[in-house]
């Protein structure tokens, strides 16, 4: 099994980034960590990954997940309002990080079960495109807009 740790150190803790690489160094070949790597390393990392997981306590969005989703990978999350809104139950599996046996049990699964991580992964694939695609962001962005300017005008009449 091999690891690929992806990641930005846009507004994270540098401590935090140092401890992660010296982790990545003693396990040797098996872990591999990419700061700040390019949309386009990031994407065919995504492409050659089997499993994508987002261990992270305090997440707003998941954007993470999202990319993953796009490439048709099951998703390990932990289980935090932000997280809920992308991960669900046909996408991937929500877990708890303060429980480690509970988080490797559901990688566990997801690594020993490639019919349910192709399950997950399409239907992840398809909420990602669906959900979370530009034409939807941008037709929710201008219905948002669009109801502000009917409230402001039904106001002034």
């Amino acid at each position: 099994m091999r690891v690929l740790l992806i990641g930005s150190r846009n507004g994270s803790d540098p401590g935090y980034l140092c401890r992660l690489q010296r982790q990545a160094a003693a396990a040797g070949s098996q872990v591999t960590l990419l700061a700040d790597c390019p949309d386009p390393l990031r994407d065919l990392a995504l492409d050659a990954g089997d499993i994508l997981t987002q261990p992270s306590p305090h997440e707003g969005l998941g954007l993470a997940c999202v990319e993953g989703m796009r490439h048709a990978l099951p998703v390990v999350a932990t289980d935090t309002d932000g997280l809920r809104e992308v991960v669900t139950a046909h996408t991937g599996i929500l877990t708890d990080t303060a429980d480690p046996c509970g988080y490797a049990v559901a990688l566990a699964r997801l690594a020993t079960d490639p019919g349910l991580r192709d399950r997950l992964g399409q239907a992840g694939r398809r909420r990602a495109a669906e959900t979370f695609g530009i034409d939807q962001c941008a037709r929710r962005t201008l219905d948002v807009y669009r109801e502000a300017i009917r409230l402001r005008t039904a106001g002034a009449a």
